[in-house]
């Protein structure tokens, strides 16, 4: 599946692509060290993924990483936004076996694809090189996801899918610099 992207919109127009794609990388608890170790060595593999705001951050002991948001009318030409698709389906596709770099940490990368307030989630787990659990879809396949690396939700909501919690393409966190 090199190359191609993990989602593929009804429609290629402006005008008719409404809702919200989203995919995050969130980690099993780990150190304020570690974690940092490990956000500078994803951001220099994948320089477009996205740490979260500073003043945002609920999960400080937790990696959390972000693709660009794939709703096209966030992109200033069309060809951003299948570069974007593409950027993402390649991310997840490496991500497990970059998971071996860091043996002693579960990852969760988790899709939310969102339409008219409904939201389903698919992904998997890995550590140490390997895809251990996967999700394909649902409604709280994210909840699933999410406990297998530690964190339990009182419900379905997560404060990382909401609009706004990880900085914006171009508009970096001054505590993380990263290259977008």
């Amino acid at each position: 599946m090199a190359g191609r992207p993990w989602y593929t919109p009804l429609s290629t127009t402006r005008a008719d692509i409404v809702g919200f794609a989203l995919s995050i990388l969130f980690s099993s608890e780990v150190g304020a060290r570690k974690r940092a170790d490990i956000e500078r060595d994803a951001t220099r593999r994948w320089p477009f993924v996205r740490l979260p705001d500073a003043r945002r951050d609920r999960y400080p002991g937790h990696v959390e990483l972000a693709a660009p948001e794939l709703t096209e009318y966030l992109f200033d030409r069309h060809e951003d936004y299948e570069r974007a698709v593409e950027r993402t389906g390649i991310w997840e596709e490496e991500v497990p076996g970059w998971s071996a770099r860091f043996p002693e940490v579960g990852f969760a990368f988790i899709e939310a694809e969102c339409v008219g307030g409904t939201c389903l989630y698919s992904g998997f787990v890995c550590r140490d090189g390997a895809v251990g659990m996967k999700v394909d879809g649902g409604a709280e396949g994210h909840v699933a996801l999410l406990a297998a690396v530690g964190v339990r939700l009182p419900g379905r909501h997560f404060v990382p899918f909401v609009r706004g919690y990880f900085q914006r393409q171009g508009r970096p966190d001054p505590r993380h610099p990263v290259s977008v």
